[in-house]
C-alpha cells in the first residue's frame, strides 16, 4: 500500500491540505460521534438503549433540559483530557497548506506545542473574524481551520442540528475558505467514513461547482476487511472522483513517514547539515537488495533508522544526508560525534562505513569497527576529522553504509543513528 505520489509530492512542497475527522481523534482515545451521542442520551435524556448520532442527541437534550450549558460541559468533559497520539505528533513533521478539522478537541494544537522543531506556527481560525490572520500569514504560519468550533472556546462549538444550520449561515465565509482550499491544492480527508453525510455532501457540491478546477482528493478511512475496502475504493473513485486508502489515520501517517522524509527530522539528526534530504541506496547492477529508512522522535531526540538486507556481495545499502545549496564549511571543527545502535546481528566483518564524508567528486571513507558496540544499544562514537583528509570547506554529504563483502547475505540488519554533530 502506497500514498499516491501526486499527494506526497504536493505535501513535500507545502501545497496539500489535511482534513481530519472524528476517526483521527479516536486514535487518541476520543469517543466516536455515535458513542458521544449515546452517552448524552443516557446521561441527559435517561435513554440507556437509544442509539443516536451526536447532533440529534444534542438537539433533543437541549430541548429536554432547556439548558445548552449542561450539554456543552458534558461534551467538553469527554474530550478535554485527550493527549496527542503518535500519529498526531507526526503531523508537524511536514509542511501543510492548511489543516481543517471538524473535531472540537485540541489534539492538533498540543502536537504543535510539543514539537519544538516544527517550522510552521499554528494559527487557529474559529470564526469569520479570525480569517484576516490567514491573509497576513507568512509561509511559516499554518492556518488551523475549525469551522465547528473548539473546546478552548466552548461557546463556539457547533453541537446540535439547529446550530449546524446556523453556523453554515453565520460562518459562511469560513466554510467558503475551506472550499477554496480544494482549488488551491490537493485535500486529504482522514478519519471520515462513508456515513459522514455532511462531508460527502460538501464533496458532491464541490464536484458539481468546480468540475475540472477541483484539485485531487484522497479519502483515508479505516477498513479491516479487504473486500469491503475494494468496494469502497471503487465507490470513491467513481462517485467522489478521488483516491482511496483503507489504512486509517495511523496507517496513513506511518506510510507518509516511510515515503516522505520529515521536513525537520534529518535536520535534527545532523543539525549542521540542515537543510538536507536523505535517501536509501543500493547498487552493483542487478544485485538484489531491500533498503528502507525512517525518522523517529524518541524522548525528544530524533533518530534515523536504516533497515536493509543485501543478497549479493556487490550490493550495498545505506542512508545519505545531502547538503542542499552551498557546501558546509567544517574547517573550524576537529571531530565528528554521533551515537550508533548496531544491534547484535552476525556479520562476516565487524566493519561499518560510518560515517563517510563527501566533498564534490571525492568520497572519504571511515571504516568503524563495531565489534565492541554490538548488542549494547546506543553507543557514543567520536572520530577525528584529520583521519578523513576531507576538503573541510566543501562538505556535501554524510553517509552511513554497509555492503555485501562485510554483511551476511540475506540477513536483515537494523541500524540507528542519532545526535550527529561536528565539534
Amino acid at each position: 500500500m502506497q500514498i499516491p505520489s501526486e499527494f506526497t509530492n504536493q505535501i513535500q512542497e507545502g501545497r496539500c491540505t489535511l482534513f481530519l475527522g472524528a476517526g483521527a481523534s479516536q486514535e487518541a482515545g476520543a469517543p466516536s460521534a455515535n458513542q458521544l451521542g449515546k452517552a448524552i442520551a443516557c446521561r441527559l435524556l435517561g435513554e440507556k438503549r437509544l442509539s443516536i448520532d451526536l447532533a440529534r442527541a444534542v438537539s433533543l437534550a437541549v430541548a429536554h433540559t432547556g439548558n445548552r450549558r449542561d450539554v456543552e460541559e458534558f461534551v467538553t468533559s469527554q474530550i478535554r483530557h485527550l493527549k496527542p497520539s503518535p500519529s498526531h505528533l507526526k503531523i508537524p513533521w511536514y509542511p501543510w497548506r492548511a489543516i481543517v478539522t471538524t473535531n472540537y478537541d485540541t489534539l492538533i494544537e498540543q502536537a504543535y506545542q510539543r514539537e519544538t522543531a516544527a517550522f510552521q506556527e499554528l494559527t487557529s481560525i474559529l470564526r469569520v473574524e479570525d480569517l484576516p490572520k490567514i491573509g497576513s500569514a507568512a509561509q511559516h504560519c499554518l492556518p488551523l481551520l475549525k469551522p465547528h468550533g473548539c473546546l478552548s472556546r466552548p461557546e463556539s462549538m457547533v453541537l446540535g442540528l439547529e446550530e449546524l444550520h446556523k453556523a453554515r449561515q453565520e460562518r459562511s465565509l469560513l466554510f467558503r475558505h475551506v472550499e477554496t482550499l480544494h482549488v488551491l491544492g490537493p485535500v486529504i480527508y482522514v478519519g471520515y467514513s462513508l456515513q459522514d453525510v455532511h462531508i460527502l455532501d460538501m464533496i458532491y457540491d464541490l464536484n458539481e461547482r468546480l468540475g475540472q478546477y477541483r484539485r485531487p482528493i484522497l479519502f483515508v478511512t479505516r477498513q479491516r476487511k479487504e473486500s469491503r475496502g475494494q468496494i469502497e475504493r471503487r465507490w470513491v473513485e467513481q462517485t467522489l472522483k478521488g483516491d482511496y486508502l483503507a489504512c486509517g489515520f495511523r496507517g496513513f501517517m506511518n506510510l507518509l513517514s516511510r515515503q516522505l522524509q520529515p521536513a525537520i527530522g534529518q535536520s535534527k539528526v545532523i543539525p549542521q547539515m540542515a537543510p538536507c534530504r536523505s535517501f536509501t541506496f543500493a547498487g552493483n547492477g542487478s544485485a538484489t537488495y531491500t533498503a528502507s529508512h525512517e525518522f523517529r522522535r524518541v524522548h525528544g531526540v530524533w533518530e534515523c533508522w536504516l533497515r536493509y538486507t543485501i543478497y549479493h556481495e556487490g550490493g550495498y545499502a545505506g542512508v545519505v544526508f545531502e547538503r542542499l545549496g552551498d557546501p558546509l564549511d567544517i574547517s573550524n571543527f576537529k571531530v565528528i560525534s554521533f551515537e550508533l545502535n548496531v544491534g547484535d546481528v552476525a556479520r562476516k566483518q565487524d566493519l561499518l562505513e560510518a560515517l563517510k564524508l563527501e566533498s564534490p567528486g571525492v568520497l572519504y571513507p571511515n571504516l568503524l569497527n563495531v565489534a565492541s558496540l554490538k548488542g549494547r544499544g546506543w553507543n557514543q562514537v567520536r572520530v577525528g576529522l584529520k583521519n578523513y583528509g576531507v576538503d573541510k570547506k566543501r562538505l556535501t554529504r554524510v553517509v552511513l553504509a554497509d555492503n555485501g563483502h562485510r554483511a551476511e547475505l540475506g540477513q536483515e540488519y537494523r541500524i540507528g543513528l542519532r545526535n550527529v554533530e561536528f565539534k
